[in-house]
């Protein structure tokens, strides 16, 4: 496997990076903690250990029944308000980076809104825009007062909703394209880090996109849906295509 190596500058800007996430640590919930957490015999006693932390203000919601996937989604929200306020302009698709999965979830679901006509906003998750934002946009095809790759996700999505494919290769089409976008979109970092991660990324949806390929006994390709941007290349996975067909 490929050494990867990475240059960290020692400038004002990485001190300055360094000594707030210091600063940050009051959030991190300790390994000995944390297994007693998933160790819990109960609720009440998850409960009681998670008082002991950052995340006590979430006590009431959980206490009320409410799911413990909302919460996390709260605070999905409050770390990208952090990151918009925090990261240069020519930063932010870091965040797109980030919270890849819930991004991508997103979209999905603005495509499904438009696709069976419903409204789906009870499962949103929100990081940098509304759902309604979103949908309207999709809708009226009003692009605007968006970043970049939203911006050229929610185009597919327009055209993915006016075309005659089954749903589940709008999806899969939609998820390659914006990876595709997204990667490209990346190149304007100035972290090789941030982009090696997303190769990871790429990979594995790509993984994960073959085998839902299987299961689904589809026959449209592999070019639908695979993203040649991933350490991976796609030569490889198409050795797999006559096999799965």
């Amino acid at each position: 496997m490929e050494k990867l190596e990475y240059e960290i500058k020692d400038d004002d800007y990485y001190l300055f990076s360094a000594g707030e996430l210091t600063s940050r640590e009051i959030y991190f919930i300790d390994d000995p903690k944390l297994k007693r957490m998933i160790n819990s015999s109960n609720k009440e006693e998850l409960l009681k250990l998670l008082k002991e932390t950052f995340y006590a203000k979430y006590l009431d919601e959980l206490e009320k029944g409410q799911a413990f996937e909302q919460v996390l989604c709260l605070e999905f929200s409050d770390i990208v308000s952090y990151l918009k306020k925090t990261l240069k302009e020519e930063q932010m698709q870091a965040i797109n980076i980030l919270f890849i999965a819930e991004t991508i979830h997103n979209l999905k679901l603005v495509l499904k809104s438009l696709f069976f006509e419903g409204n789906l906003g009870h499962l949103f998750i929100k990081l940098q825009y509304p759902y309604e934002h979103l949908l309207n946009a999709a809708k009226t095809k009003k692009l605007e007062d968006m970043d970049v790759v939203n911006t050229k996700a929610l185009e597919k999505i327009t055209k993915l909703a006016e075309s005659n494919k089954s749903y589940r290769e709008m999806e899969m089409e939609l998820e390659r394209h914006f990876l595709d976008i997204l990667y490209a979109s990346s190149l304007q970092l100035k972290s090789p880090m941030i982009r090696d991660y997303l190769k990871h990324s790429i990979d594995i949806y790509n993984i994960k996109n073959i085998y839902r390929y299987k299961l689904s006994k589809d026959k449209f390709g592999f070019d639908k849906f695979i993203s040649k941007n991933g350490f991976i290349e796609i030569d490889f996975f198409k050795k797999y295509q006559k096999e799965i067909n």
